[in-house]
C-alpha cells in the first residue's frame, strides 16, 4: 500500500515540473562567423582564440551552430565567458564536405554525369545513380555499370543538393536552454593547435661598439581557417603542456579513381590530394606580410609589451588578418646605438669543441691551429640603451662594407633572456685570431694504484688584425682533470673555467698551464 502511495506522489510531483525540462523540439540557430576575434599565440604550437558573436536566440531549447571555428580546435577547452542562457551540451562537428565524403553520402542518389570530349568539344549529360562511393565511384546508368574517371573523357559530377550531414566549415554546436527570446552576445574561448611564433632579430653593426637592434614577431597560421581583423598577440616564455591537450586529427578522405585516369584529370586530383594535406599546389604561394626595412621604418607602429607574471605579452598595434597558412611579421623592437663588445672566443665547454682542444695535444709533433668564434656581447643591463627582455629567436648580424652597403656575416639563436642576463651572439669563426696549442712535456706516474698524467702546455693566441682584440678561453674539465699554476688567474663561470686577456694588434700572447689528469 505504501509503494502505491509513493508512486502516486512521485507522478504528482513530476507533473508539476517546469515546462523547460520537458522534451520539446530543438530549434536550430546558425552563426556563420564571429563579429570580433582575438588570437593569442603561445610558444609550442598553441593559441588561445576568443570569439564574440551576436545571435537571435529563441525561447526554450535550441541548438546553436557556430560555424567557422578553427579546424584545429581543442574542443574540451571551449569556455563560455558571456552567455545568459543555460548551456546543456557541446559538440565539435568536423564531417567536412570533400569529394570523397560527398560521394559516400550520395550512394543511392541520382546525379548528372557530365562528360566532355576535349578534342571535339562535345558534351554529354546523363542521369546516373551512385551505387558505390568507396575507393572508386561506381555508377548505374540505365542497364550498364561504369566507374568514375575511367572513360578517358573529362568528367564532372553535378549533385542536386548538398547533403545536410556534411559541413562546408568546422562547426562548434551548443545545445542551450533560454527562458526568453531575443538577441544574445556570446563570448567563448578555446585553445587551438597549428599556430606558432618566434622572434627574428637583425643586429646592424654601426661602429666598433654600437649597433642597431631591430626585431619582428614572426607569426604563422598553419590551420585552414582565417583569423580576420583579429586582435593579435603573442606570449613569450615557456609553459607546460600535457600530451592530452591536442586537437582531433582531421584528415578528410580525398577521392582517388580506381583505374588509370587521363593525364589531365589525374594531375588535378594529385594537386588536390597534396593541397588538402597542407602542401602548396603549383598555383599557390605563401604570403608573408612584413614590415619594410627602410630608413623610415622607425615611424611604423611597434607591438606593445605587457608583463603577465612570469610571461611577456606582445600585442599588435592594430587589428590584423592572419590568413590560413600565412606567415606574418610585426615589428616589436627598434633600438639604435645599442652597446656591444666584440670578443674572439675559444669555447671548449661543450663536447665537440672540447674534443678539438684535447685532440690538438694527441700528437705533440703535429701543428694544429684552432680558429676563434666571433662573439658579440650585447649590453642588456637595466641602465643600458637596450634594457629589454628578449624572447627566444634567431639573431642575424649585418655589417657594412667600405662603401656603406650592408652584408650578412652570420647568425645565432638566443633563449628567453630577462633584463640583466648576458646576450652573446656567435656569428661565425675567424681565421684572423687563432689559438696554437703546444705540449711541452708529458709523463705518467702511478699514485695509489692509479695512473696520473702530468702535462705542461702552452696556449699561444695570435692576433693578425690591425686592432687590439679581447680573447676569452673557456674550458670544462671532467672530475678526473685539474689545471694548476696557470700563468694568468682564471675567472669562475659555471660550468667552465674562463680566462680573458687582451692581445695588441699583430702580436701574440701565451698562456701556460700544468694539467693533471687521473686515468
Amino acid at each position: 500500500m505504501m509503494r502505491v502511495i509513493f508512486a502516486f506522489l512521485l507522478l504528482f510531483a513530476l507533473s508539476g515540473l517546469p515546462a523547460a525540462f520537458a522534451q520539446a523540439p530543438t530549434q536550430r540557430v546558425t552563426s556563420p562567423k564571429p563579429d570580433q576575434m582575438a588570437v593569442t599565440v603561445y610558444p609550442g604550437d598553441l593559441a588561445m582564440i576568443t570569439e564574440r558573436r551576436t545571435i537571435d536566440l529563441p525561447a526554450g531549447r535550441s541548438r546553436i551552430s557556430l560555424e567557422g571555428v578553427n579546424d584545429r580546435i581543442i574542443p574540451q577547452t571551449a569556455l563560455l565567458t558571456e552567455f545568459s542562457a543555460i548551456s546543456i551540451e557541446r559538440n565539435f562537428d568536423y564531417d567536412l564536405l570533400t569529394p570523397q565524403a560527398l560521394f559516400e553520402s550520395a550512394v543511392g542518389q541520382e546525379v548528372n554525369l557530365i562528360r566532355t570530349n576535349t578534342s571535339s568539344g562535345d558534351v554529354t549529360v546523363e542521369r546516373a545513380t551512385i551505387i558505390s562511393g568507396g575507393q572508386g565511384v561506381v555508377f548505374q546508368i540505365g542497364d550498364r555499370v561504369e566507374t568514375y574517371q575511367c572513360s578517358g573523357l573529362a568528367e564532372t559530377i553535378q549533385f542536386d543538393a548538398q547533403p545536410p550531414a556534411l559541413l562546408s566549415r568546422p562547426t562548434l554546436s551548443l545545445t542551450v536552454e533560454a527562458e526568453e527570446a531575443g538577441p544574445q552576445t556570446i563570448e567563448f574561448r578555446y585553445l587551438a593547435k597549428g599556430f606558432s611564433w618566434r622572434a627574428d632579430y637583425i643586429m646592424s653593426l654601426e661602429r666598433r661598439t654600437r649597433a642597431e637592434l631591430n626585431a619582428w614577431l614572426t607569426i604563422s597560421n598553419e590551420t585552414g581557417i582565417d583569423a580576420t581583423e583579429a586582435d593579435l598577440a603573442v606570449i613569450g616564455g615557456t609553459l607546460s603542456q600535457l600530451a592530452e591537450t591536442t586537437a582531433p586529427l582531421i584528415a578528410p578522405d580525398t577521392f582517388l579513381a580506381n583505374c588509370a585516369p587521363p593525364a589531365r584529370s589525374g594531375w588535378q586530383f594529385k594537386d588536390e590530394f597534396f593541397r588538402r594535406r597542407g602542401f602548396l599546389s603549383l598555383q599557390e604561394t605563401i604570403t608573408v606580410s612584413a614590415s619594410r626595412i627602410s630608413p623610415d621604418a622607425a615611424a611604423a607602429p611597434i607591438a606593445t609589451r605587457e608583463d603577465l607574471g612570469d610571461y611577456k605579452l606582445y600585442r599588435a598595434p592594430y587589428p590584423t588578418t592572419l590568413a590560413a597558412r600565412q606567415t606574418k611579421q610585426i615589428r616589436f623592437l627598434d633600438k639604435p646605438r645599442v652597446k656591444f663588445k666584440k670578443r674572439y672566443a675559444f669555447d671548449y665547454a661543450n663536447g665537440r669543441d672540447r674534443d678539438r682542444l684535447w685532440d690538438a695535444f694527441a700528437d705533440p709533433d703535429e701543428d694544429d691551429v684552432l680558429h676563434s668564434q666571433t662573439r658579440y656581447v650585447i649590453d642588456n643591463s637595466r641602465n643600458g640603451r637596450l634594457a629589454e627582455p628578449l624572447p627566444a629567436g634567431n639573431v642575424r648580424v649585418m655589417d657594412k662594407r667600405a662603401n656603406g652597403d650592408p652584408f650578412y656575416i652570420g647568425e645565432d639563436t638566443i633563449e628567453n633572456l630577462a633584463i640583466g642576463l648576458p646576450v652573446e651572439i656567435d656569428a661565425g669563426y675567424s681565421g684572423e685570431v687563432v689559438l696554437i696549442p703546444e705540449t711541452l712535456s708529458r709523463r705518467s706516474v702511478m699514485h695509489a694504484n692509479r695512473r696520473m698524467v702530468l702535462r705542461e702546455e702552452d696556449y699561444t693566441f695570435l692576433n693578425t688584425t690591425d686592432a687590439r682584440v679581447e680573447v676569452e678561453l673557456a674550458i670544462m674539465l671532467n672530475g678526473a682533470e685539474e689545471i694548476s699554476d696557470p700563468s694568468i688567474a682564471p675567472e669562475e663561470r659555471a660550468p667552465s673555467t674562463l680566462w680573458r686577456l687582451t692581445i695588441p694588434a699583430n702580436s701574440s700572447r701565451t698562456l701556460s698551464f700544468k694539467l693533471r689528469a687521473w686515468r
